[in-house]
C-alpha cells in the first residue's frame, strides 16, 4: 500500500496533477484586470493583497487582480 501511494505521481499524466496541484499560476504582473484560473484554495488565497484573490470552493477557481502597467484603454465611445 505505502509503495502504491509513493508512485501514484506517476501513475498521473499532467492533466490530471494540475488538477490536483491546482494548476499554475498565470504571470499577474503583465495581466490587465482580474484573471480567473484554476487553483487550490492555499494557492489562491497565498497571493497576497495586492492580488486581491478570491477563492470560489465551488468552482474550484480563483480570480485575481493583474499588476500590468502598460495596458490599452478601451474607449467607451468605440464600444
Amino acid at each position: 500500500m505505502k509503495k502504491q501511494i509513493l508512485n501514484i505521481g506517476k501513475a498521473l499524466n499532467k492533466a490530471e496533477q494540475k488538477s490536483i496541484n491546482g494548476g499554475w499560476i498565470p504571470d499577474l504582473s503583465k495581466a490587465c484586470g482580474y484573471v480567473l484560473f484554476n487553483s487550490i484554495e492555499s494557492q489562491c488565497l497565498g497571493l497576497g493583497y495586492v492580488y486581491q484573490p478570491i477563492w470560489n470552493a465551488a468552482t474550484g477557481k480563483c480570480s485575481a487582480l493583474g499588476q500590468g502597467k502598460n495596458c490599452e484603454e478601451l474607449d467607451p465611445v468605440l464600444i
